[in-house]
């Protein structure tokens, strides 16, 4: 038999616990370092976006709210409702609507785990959006959106190019829950080289 008195194991357990101890608090404080870390690459994100939407507004305004003034936010009563027959009832949309970018759509879309019903994968950067997930992302919303800045790829080739990202269109569509694509609009290639660029890549 080993010769382990009493005192060596209570001290063995001592040394185990307390090692124990230790080794739990650094595991809390890695986690917590990990939250930390986490919760700062999340805000960093959340200010990026908001960064990135500020710059869109700024710079989509003129045309996206061009657009906007072209819906109409009351309207003249029905002939039907002034002969007192009752009449659909019409909720004129809020302005200024939410300004929203394809690719915001895209990360909505997969934040909310909408795939692409043919291939069941997740829509990319680049993809057209079908009528079904974008009405439900606008249904979800609730709101009136102007989406834009599409990239150039899925856009008519006369679409003008944004000066700050060749890749994307000066261009929106007007969203409504409940309805979907109700307008859309972009600015025209006014430079005869950029245009005939776009001829001769589309074959035109």
């Amino acid at each position: 038999m080993l010769g382990i008195s009493m005192s060596s194991v209570e001290k063995l357990k001592r040394e185990f616990r307390e090692e124990k101890e230790r080794l739990d608090e650094e595991r809390r404080k890695v986690e917590n370092e990990e939250e930390m870390k986490k919760k700062k690459e999340g805000e960093l994100i959340l200010r990026l976006r908001h960064r990135s939407s500020s710059r869109a507004e700024r710079r989509f305004s003129p045309i996206a709210r061009s657009v906007e003034q072209k819906i109409p936010t009351a309207r003249e009563p029905s002939k039907a409702a002034q002969s007192g027959r009752s009449a659909i009832s019409f909720q004129p949309p809020k302005k200024p609507f939410k300004l929203m970018n394809y690719s915001d759509g895209i990360e909505w879309l997969k934040e909310n785990y909408i795939k692409n019903e043919e291939t069941g994968k997740f829509y990319e950067f680049g993809e057209d959006i079908p009528e079904l997930p974008e009405r439900r992302m606008t249904d979800t919303i609730n709101e009136p959106i102007l989406f834009c800045r599409f990239p150039a790829e899925i856009k008519s080739f006369y679409m003008q190019r944004d000066p700050n990202d060749n890749h994307l269109t000066e261009s929106v569509d007007v969203l409504v829950p409940g309805v979907g694509e109700i307008i859309g609009g972009s600015m025209r290639m006014t430079n005869f080289e950029d245009l005939s660029e776009s001829f001769r890549k589309n074959g035109l």
